[in-house]
């Protein structure tokens, strides 16, 4: 059976009504487009034939009900958080229990939230292996929020960029907002950048901007992921994939617990 697996989070802070919300995107895919606030709606589009599945919290399901209440027949799963090492298990858990034998997979890591776009990918990798999973598409959309947002606000250069980050790093960018609330005087932030132009200079303008917060940065760019599709699914997310568990078990994090073949089966 061909599934699409995607995650569903909270959304863009809302400061008018205090809420969350998705902002109403046109997404384009060679010559097909659809515009939609949720991506789901256009991976539903453009494979009708594919069960989806929805990969959400307790708190977004209860965010996000009405536009959940639109499609009865999509499949909303529920996951843990992931903020610790077992609610992580837990998510990768929910992924192996809703993939069967034989499936086709299209994995959409859009709007995975930290490392959950990585338990989704091992879990795929572990059933490739262990059920005959097949992975057929790896969706995902490209964009680099703290330059899209400055530019709509007309702010182009360094200087404007930095000063903007810092009077409102919440709407900034997707970086500053999830981190603010997390980051420490004593953590380092590592940024994993594309390797694209963009990705680049969005990384280097973060960089100068949390050492100002008494924050170590550090950058590493992720060869190959970048806009070509086939080098981003052959070369660039194995790139993501290696790197990001290298960097993990440095810092003697939990990703040094996965069995070594989970890892080991991005090679093929």
């Amino acid at each position: 059976m061909r599934k699409i697996v995607s995650t569903l989070g909270l959304g863009r802070p809302n400061q008018m009504n205090k809420g969350y919300e998705y902002e109403r995107v046109r997404y384009c895919w060679g010559e097909r487009e659809f515009e939609t606030n949720l991506i789901q709606e256009a991976w539903g589009e453009w494979f009708p034939d594919a069960q989806v599945l929805v990969l959400t919290t307790e708190k977004a399901k209860q965010e996000r009900q009405s536009d959940l209440e639109l499609h009865p027949h999509w499949t909303v799963v529920g996951i843990p958080d992931g903020k610790n090492e077992s609610e992580l298990w837990g998510i990768y858990e929910q992924v192996v229990i809703h993939l069967e034998e034989r499936d086709e997979v299209i994995l959409d890591i859009t709007h995975g939230f930290r490392s959950l776009p990585v338990v989704i990918l091992l879990a795929a990798s572990f059933l490739r292996s262990a059920r005959g999973v097949t992975i057929s598409h790896l969706l995902t959309t490209v964009g680099t929020s703290l330059l899209n947002n400055a530019r709509s606000k007309g702010f182009i250069g360094e200087r404007e960029i930095l000063s903007y980050v810092n009077s409102d790093p919440k709407a900034a960018s997707a970086e500053t907002n999830s981190l603010l609330r997390i980051m420490q005087k004593d953590n380092e932030i590592v940024l994993l950048h594309s390797d694209t132009p963009e990705g680049s200079r969005s990384a280097e303008l973060l960089a100068r901007y949390y050492p100002q917060q008494g924050v170590a940065c550090r950058l590493v760019r992720i060869a190959g992921l970048a806009y070509e599709a086939q080098g981003f699914a052959n070369y660039g997310l194995k790139n993501f994939v290696r790197t990001l568990a290298g960097e993990m078990c440095r810092k003697g994090l939990f990703w040094s617990d996965f069995p070594e073949q989970d890892f080991a089966l991005w090679e093929g």
